[in-house]
């Protein structure tokens, strides 16, 4: 179980560091209709709706055979080379951050008492497209017990960002911090998980998958490089 518990930690924290700022962002507009009680609803709220999507991975897991279940490790990975763009066009681009449209939206939205609830769980919601891709994948390679033990840490740690997040108000630059570093840290890790979704499912031990996967892979090796070439061939000449 402590593997499982180490699984679901990774995954949690590596999906969720974003959603600490945006926690940040609505902890700093409480007001006597919008407290402190509707965002760690809403941030349950949402949560769970991600997760209960994610567990079509685990309800498919008896009908679809184990190897060919392991080919979703395709989706971590296709987000981590997606992400690893991101950062590495950042890099070249010496640009500076552009204005996050979610801060821009917790800014402007009024103080709604209970609705304010369903705003917050729809931001973790549009949030979370890469909370499915890990978790979805990864619920396939777990029996009932290792679920259970999943969702608890899951849900001790929503509380726990939560916590994190209300702390972080009194010092956000701190929460900035976070942001920019914990960007550079998802690549890898989404990769990672990605690679033991493989090895885990034994995908390279059967040919048919292999294939599939490989094929994949290569697929998304030279697009990545193909439009790393593009942004630095794009790159403004300094002076």
């Amino acid at each position: 179980m402590i593997s499982t518990v180490i699984q679901a930690i990774t995954a949690y924290s590596v999906t969720n560091l974003d959603d600490i700022v945006i926690l940040v962002l609505l902890f700093s507009r409480l007001d006597q209709q919008f407290r402190g009680v509707h965002v760690v609803a809403g941030q349950f709220l949402g949560l769970s709706a991600l997760v209960a999507a994610s567990l079509l991975g685990f309800a498919g897991r008896g009908a679809v055979p184990q190897t060919w279940l392991g080919i979703l490790g395709l989706f971590p990975v296709s987000l981590g080379c997606s992400q690893l763009l991101s950062r590495v066009e950042f890099m070249i681009s010496a640009r500076e951050e552009v204005p996050d449209p979610i801060a821009e939206d917790i800014a402007t939205m009024p103080g709604l008492g209970l609705s304010g609830m369903i705003a917050v769980a729809t931001l973790t919601i549009a949030n979370g497209s890469d909370n499915i891709g890990v978790y979805l994948p990864m619920f396939t390679q777990l029996n009932v017990q290792q679920l259970a033990f999943t969702l608890v840490v899951f849900a001790v740690l929503t509380a726990v960002w939560c916590a994190i997040a209300w702390a972080l108000t009194r010092a956000p630059v701190f929460a900035a911090l976070l942001k920019h570093f914990g960007h550079f840290l998802l690549p890898p890790v989404l990769l990672v998980i990605g690679g033991l979704i493989f090895v885990d499912s034994h995908v390279f031990q059967h040919p048919p998958q292999a294939l599939i996967v490989l094929g994949c892979l290569a697929v998304m090796v030279l697009s990545l490089l193909s439009q790393i070439q593009r942004v630095a061939s794009n790159r403004p000449i300094a002076g």
